[in-house]
């Protein structure tokens, strides 16, 4: 259903506060990401998050957000068990800062409990910056390698960023052909995922997210050994590369890994000059033929731009019914 953005954030807020587990002044800060997410179409990653049988609001952290080793264009940071999408968003800041003096920043990140939410949220922020940005996040085996049936590698999102002379390009895909919270979403609203994103325990093509949940494995998004490479790569880069755990080796469900970029373009050529490039070559895909003529050619991040734009044109946003009923029960 349709609801007011204002009246979801209250009522986020409110679910939060109740747990007394997440410092005040740190909440908006994840709802930012958390809301991000619902507007630009991403509803497996915005509120939902607050629901489920682990709901972010009820993490405890075990320390505050630290960093273990930096360098001039570096920073390794560990977030003691604390919500992802605070941990990223402490990320992208100092990646941001470090590629500003330095011309790249890196930051990895361990110790993280939760997904991070929408890696386009990261990577724009750092694109709106004028600097490109990758983002590739691991978490706790969901994707079964190729030709396999074990859920080894996690859903493994990698998103890059572009600026332009107008709204940044976002590129941002999940490895798995259904993000987990693909799953939660289907088991609240009693509905069957797609007959070919994901296998049972015994390796069996199942439409049942409860399945896949309980033993099960998630396919690659092009059920390829394609897809499935792509996964390994964002586990290498989002778990032994940031020192976080991999392939669910002593994860312990609190030991979730990030890898986040960002480089300067100025750095290969004039950083002004980069944008309008970037604008060109948008513009000439756009304009370039169509396979037919009932079909508009599209780039990344349209769709997601032009929920964006309507859900801040009409201040709503579209949220599951079985989600909303959730979060206004925990407020109760």
């Amino acid at each position: 259903m349709k609801i007011e953005i204002k009246d979801l954030k209250d009522l986020a807020i409110r679910a939060i506060l109740k747990t007394g587990n997440i410092k005040e002044a740190d909440i908006g800060k994840i709802l930012d990401v958390l809301l991000f997410a619902d507007m630009t179409g991403r509803s497996t990653q915005g509120v939902i998050k607050l629901t489920g049988s682990e709901p972010l609001q009820t993490i405890v952290a075990t320390d505050e957000i630290e960093i273990t080793k930096e360098t001039p264009v570096s920073v390794q940071i560990n977030a003691h068990g604390n919500p992802a999408p605070l941990a990223a968003h402490f990320a992208t800041e100092k990646v941001i800062e470090k590629c500003k003096t330095s011309g790249i920043g890196i930051a990895g990140l361990n110790g993280i409990y939760s997904s991070n939410g929408a890696q386009a949220y990261y990577a724009d922020k750092i694109a709106r910056a004028g600097f490109v940005a990758l983002v590739a996040s691991r978490s706790p085996g969901a994707i079964a390698p190729y030709g396999g049936k074990e859920p080894l590698f996690g859903t493994n999102p990698i998103a890059f960023g572009f600026p332009t002379l107008k709204n940044p390009l976002i590129f941002d895909m999940a490895s798995s052909a259904i993000t987990w919270y693909g799953l939660i979403k289907a088991k609240a609203d009693g509905k069957p995922i797609p007959n070919d994103v994901a296998i049972d325990k015994n390796g069996e093509l199942t439409t049942d997210p409860t399945a896949v949940m309980e033993g099960g494995a998630i396919l690659p998004f092009d059920r390829s050994y394609k897809g499935a490479g792509i996964a390994m790569v964002v586990e290498l880069l989002g778990g032994p590369l940031a020192g976080a755990t991999f392939c669910n080796v002593d994860v312990q469900g609190k030991d979730w890994g990030a890898f986040i970029l960002a480089l300067d373009t100025g750095l290969f050529n004039d950083a002004e000059k980069f944008k309008e490039s970037a604008s060109e070559l948008i513009k000439i895909v756009k304009n370039s033929k169509p396979r037919s003529s009932d079909v508009i050619v599209s780039i990344p991040g349209d769709r997601s731009l032009k929920f964006y734009k309507e859900a801040l044109s009409t201040g709503e946003v579209e949220i599951s019914d079985a989600i909303l009923s959730e979060l206004r029960d925990q407020v109760k």
